[in-house]
């Protein structure tokens, strides 16, 4: 009977010191909301408040808003290499909207009085440019955003004064757009290159004439056409001071 009691004592010993061992550790965290929330309510709050803090953010602080926003939705998304859920791929179009929406804001050529931001800005800026474009190529949503993705970097390459390679991103948007059967944003795209041209020092017979794109989108009865031509007269004055 002392053995038997013995053994009962020292089962009881163990199951306290197991016991002790285990549950005293403290439990594991629970998932943060960001990561139990489904994922296109996530990105839909995400856009929302990158666009709300477009209102009121300029340059560096927009470019920081964004690239977190962007970070964050990236996290929960496998890269766009890989297959993609139906959710995940609609989550990555919306970090390459986000991306050119927070680069374009930064882009001084909109209006001759905008802030002229800083050239580390206007750096950081092209380079969401690059990124939005990236994405559009490997989700492969078409030769018209590929070409609007090419003309936003040629619209950085532009304001840095990075002329040659402003001249084939240029060239390059207006490709696409052909491709596209957008004759109106062909020409747009054909008008950055001639105030790229002229900011660059115009090369007579090698650069398109800006007057003559005018007058043809002017003429063509195209439905952006009035809006496109008031964008070039006021990039051409912005990069050129005419």
């Amino acid at each position: 009977m002392e053995a038997d009691a013995q053994h009962l004592a020292s089962v009881l010993m163990a199951k306290l010191l197991f016991r002790s061992t285990f549950m005293s550790k403290p439990p594991l965290s629970d998932p943060s909301p960001a990561e139990t929330e489904p994922l296109p309510a996530f990105v839909a709050r995400q856009e929302d408040t990158l666009n709300r803090a477009r209102k009121v953010e300029r340059g560096a602080q927009l470019i920081e808003s964004a690239k977190e926003a962007a970070g964050a939705i990236r996290a929960r998304v496998p890269g766009p290499s890989q297959e993609l859920f139906d959710e995940e791929r609609a989550a990555l179009i919306a970090v390459k909207r986000m991306l050119y929406n927070a680069a374009a804001d930064v882009w001084p050529g909109w209006s001759v009085d905008d802030h002229r931001s800083r050239r580390e800005e206007l750096d950081d800026a092209l380079d969401l440019a690059r990124q939005s474009a990236d994405l559009v190529e490997v989700l492969n949503l078409g030769k018209c955003q590929e070409g609007t993705a090419a003309w936003l970097v040629g619209a950085f390459e532009l304001a840095l004064g990075q002329i040659q390679d402003s001249l084939t991103s240029f060239s390059r948007a207006e490709r696409l757009y052909a491709d596209a059967a957008e004759p109106a944003l062909m020409l747009l795209a054909r008008g950055y290159s001639a105030i790229a041209g002229e900011a660059g020092g115009p090369v007579p017979g090698c650069t398109p004439n800006l007057t003559e794109i005018l007058e043809e989108i002017s003429g063509s009865n195209f439905e952006d056409g009035k809006d496109f031509c008031e964008q070039l007269k006021t990039a051409h004055t912005v990069f050129t001071g005419r």
